[in-house]
């Protein structure tokens, strides 16, 4: 059976207003960026302000069987069900995704079912899914032609630290958490 190594929410589009949005949200986003935030890098090859606001919320980011965050993810899109209908329907959000990211374990075939009950969740509240699937590790460098990275490239490390002080506006710090499992 496949692994998934997270399960992630995410909204994005030209015009949406991400911090209007969240004013009145018990959700909380793990990532935000806005299409006027200055460009991340400042080297004359990268100074492209980012194209679309949004942000991303991670429901599960556990290394585990696929069949687990389906659950915690169907789970989630009861418990916010309310919330992100409203998502869907806020003005300027023009993709609204689910994304499951696994990796391959063998050679062989793979494959896992998403539960109709899930599928039926996901239709009604419009979302999109998305499913990558990434290489295994014996097949890692043959594929990018480099070994995996025991940690993240200078240029990542350089975003995360740009990115780690940035808040999410908020005018009452008293929500509830987001349920993340």
């Amino acid at each position: 059976m496949p692994g998934c190594y997270y399960s992630v929410l995410s909204a994005t589009g030209r015009k949406f207003d991400v911090d209007r949005f969240f004013e009145r949200s018990a959700l909380e986003p793990d990532s935000v960026w806005r299409r006027d935030d200055p460009p991340l890098f400042r080297s004359s090859k990268r100074r492209r302000k980012p194209r679309l606001s949004g942000f991303t919320l991670y429901i599960a980011d556990v290394n585990r069987r696929s069949s687990w965050h389906m659950k915690r993810v169907e789970e989630f899109l009861i418990k916010h069900a309310q919330e992100l209908s409203r998502l869907r329907d806020t003005a300027g959000v023009t993709d609204f995704s689910l994304e499951f990211v696994s990796y391959r374990r063998t050679k062989g075939m793979q494959w896992d079912t998403i539960p109709a009950s899930l599928l039926r969740l996901v239709a009604d509240l419009g979302l999109n899914i998305e499913w990558a699937v990434w290489p295994a590790e014996h097949e890692w460098e043959g594929i990018v032609k480099q070994k995996i990275p025991r940690h993240p490239p200078a240029w990542a490390r350089k975003v995360a630290k740009k990115l780690k002080g940035r808040p999410v506006k908020r005018t009452d710090e008293k929500m509830p958490a987001s349920g993340k499992k």
